[in-house]
């Protein structure tokens, strides 16, 4: 038994540590059961079923649901929030049922399936990824020998290369130039896969590109992560002045229209998602225009990968192995103000997520208890004996040097120092303990990041763990 921990940058499946169950525990504590759709299920008998209710279902779906059992049936209802009845949810799907249609209702929901983005997204997705193949290969052609071209082609890794060309050329990234460098860095006659070195080194150089780049002040840069620039689906269309290249470029001109299309009715009304926008501005034409662009990204992105919850907008980050729902993820993450920080949680899976948690937990009972509230107390404490002596001076230098009050003075004096001396000794003494604190959740935040680079619980080692090139290069 294995868990399965999602895809990886590559696209690759991944999966947890290989798992045995003894014979005994199977018998004991293991029930056989099988998943269905409420259609294959018609008509089918069994001993008990366990129905998942989400809002898309019907009352004569839920009817064939909760009949097949003979001992059982039971329904786990899908709500929107805590705040929603599990009765509210099953009252509306009983008063919900698959009405009949007329022909005027039928015509108009074709007519608007062949504007929708469902439908013309994965016709656009799968040309701009042929067109971006074919100008890598080209570009891979004039670099390679040709019989290493048609190793190459050849080879099932070349799509994962010119994959993560193109999320890098999304990024702004030159692909021709990186893959340029790639192919120059080292010679690649030894090697088994070329396409398997050649991301290899593509991935180390964009990796060390992405670490040179200056550090910027962090305010600047959260406030540059907030600003929004909309990029149409004519401007992520690759250039093209064939046949196939006009009709691309319209049918984007196409998809940029309904996205427009969906951000004015989303304005009109405004759905549950859109809270994170903010209110429609009425009296501002410019402010309008800035959220109908952030609102269309949204919602192109929603109705392109049928993303349909209400309180999580766009859901988890793509992989990088889907570079144009990658693209279009990242432009719905702008629009909704979802800064880096916030995106790079997005794109861990739950066991991934469950790893971060642990780890952090651990290392927090490894820390040294927080002492700031009795630091600062004692910094306080400090400072105002310091003030008493100062003021005792005062009161001192006021007083004549033959005032009875002068050695009484003096007494207060030496007793307010030694006591300032004590509370600055015992305010400063302890400073090491924050930060040791603070070394600590540094040590967690890259422990955080080793574990996002890394595979969950299984502890597998990520593809660019070793420092060592793939074989042959």
């Amino acid at each position: 038994m294995q868990q399965q921990l999602g895809r990886d940058d590559r696209d690759q499946q991944r999966w947890g540590q290989e798992r045995v169950l003894p014979a005994e525990y199977v018998q004991t504590s293991v029930e056989l059961a099988y998943a269905s759709t409420v259609h294959a299920a018609l008509g089918r008998t069994v001993d008990t079923s366990h129905a998942l209710v989400d809002a898309a279902m019907d009352r004569v779906a839920f009817y064939v649901a909760l009949t097949p059992g003979m001992l059982d049936n039971v329904a786990y209802v899908i709500l929107g929030g805590p705040e929603e009845h599990r009765l509210s949810r099953l009252a509306a799907l009983l008063e919900r049922g698959p009405a009949a249609l007329s022909a005027t209702e039928v015509q108009a929901q074709e007519f608007d399936a062949v504007r929708h983005l469902a439908r013309l997204g994965p016709e656009w997705s799968q040309r701009v990824t042929e067109q971006a193949t074919e100008e890598y290969r080209a570009v891979l052609a004039e670099l390679l020998s040709p019989a290493q071209m048609k190793q190459v082609d050849a080879d099932e890794a070349n799509g994962t290369l010119y994959r993560r060309l193109r999320t890098a050329e999304l990024d702004g990234v030159d692909a021709a130039q990186i893959l340029a460098a790639a192919v120059h860095s080292r010679e690649l006659e030894t090697a088994e896969s070329i396409a398997d070195v050649l991301y290899w080194r593509v991935e180390r150089r964009l990796a060390e590109a992405e670490a040179a780049r200056d550090v910027p002040d962090p305010e600047a840069a959260e406030q540059s992560e907030l600003e929004f620039v909309a990029r149409s689906f004519a401007e992520r269309t690759p250039e093209g002045r064939d046949e196939a290249g006009v009709y691309l470029r319209n049918l984007a001109e196409l998809m940029d229209e309904r996205a427009a299309w969906l951000a004015e009715q989303a304005a009109a009304s405004p759905p549950t998602w859109a809270e994170r926008l903010g209110p429609v501005p009425e009296d501002d034409p410019l402010a309008r225009m800035e959220w109908t662009e952030r609102a269309a990204a949204v919602a192109a992105y929603r109705e392109q990968f049928g993303h349909s919850s209400e309180t999580d907008p766009i859901g988890r980050r793509p992989k990088a192995g889907e570079p144009e729902r990658r693209e279009a993820w990242e432009q719905a993450a702008a629009a909704l103000g979802i800064v880096a920080q916030e995106r790079e949680l997005a794109g861990n899976t739950d066991a991934e997520l469950a790893n971060m948690v642990e780890v952090y937990q651990r290392e927090e009972a490894w820390m040294p208890p927080n002492v700031d509230p009795e630091l600062r107390a004692a910094s306080l404490d400090a400072r105002t004996a310091t003030g008493r002596v100062t003021r005792l001076h005062a009161e001192l230098e006021a007083l004549g040097r033959d005032d009875d009050g002068r050695a009484a003075a003096s007494e207060r004096i030496d007793h307010a120092d030694a006591l300032a001396e004590r509370m600055a000794r015992r305010s400063g003494g302890d400073r090491a303990g924050p930060g040791r604190r603070r070394g600590a959740g540094r040590g967690h935040a890259h422990t955080g990041a080793g574990r996002r680079r890394g595979a969950g619980p299984a502890r597998c080692r990520s593809r660019d763990a070793d420092s060592s090139e793939p074989s042959g290069a």
